[in-house]
C-alpha cells in the first residue's frame, strides 16, 4: 500500500530511504531516484522506469 499523497500522476510525497507498493500496481516498488528535503520528508521522487511505461 502506498503510504504516500500523489501530487502528480508521476510524482509522489514519499519518506527517504524507503521502498513503496503501489495499490494500482501490485508487487511493483517504487524507486526513489533523487530526493528534494524539506522538513525531513522526501517531497519528490522520480518513479521506477516500470511504473512509468504505465502512465
Amino acid at each position: 500500500m502506498l503510504k504516500a499523497m500523489a501530487v502528480k500522476k508521476d510524482i509522489f510525497e514519499l519518506y527517504r530511504g524507503s521502498e513503496y507498493e503501489v495499490d494500482l500496481l501490485p508487487k511493483t516498488k517504487i524507486d526513489v531516484r533523487y530526493l528534494m528535503i524539506n522538513g525531513g520528508k522526501v517531497v519528490e521522487a522520480i518513479l521506477a522506469l516500470q511504473i512509468l511505461k504505465y502512465w
